[in-house]
């Protein structure tokens, strides 16, 4: 029977993916897949940075 997928990408510089979501997605990955619920995988990734203001909201503030 199949199994989960689970993908946990290499976390950015100076970032650690936490011993515990590591550990939850080995197990995961061993699990037949519908034990748990329905839904296809564990991902986890990175959220690209963002800019920390936008233009109108600079210029606001810089009144």
């Amino acid at each position: 029977m199949a199994k989960y997928t689970v993908k946990l990408s290499k976390p950015p510089r100076g970032h650690e993916v936490p011993p515990l979501l590591a550990d939850v997605g080995d197990w995961m990955g061993q699990q037949i897949h519908g034990t748990l619920g329905w839904f296809d995988a564990l991902a986890a990734e990175a959220i690209p940075a963002a800019p920390l203001l936008d233009e109108r909201f600079a210029a606001w503030i810089a009144k």
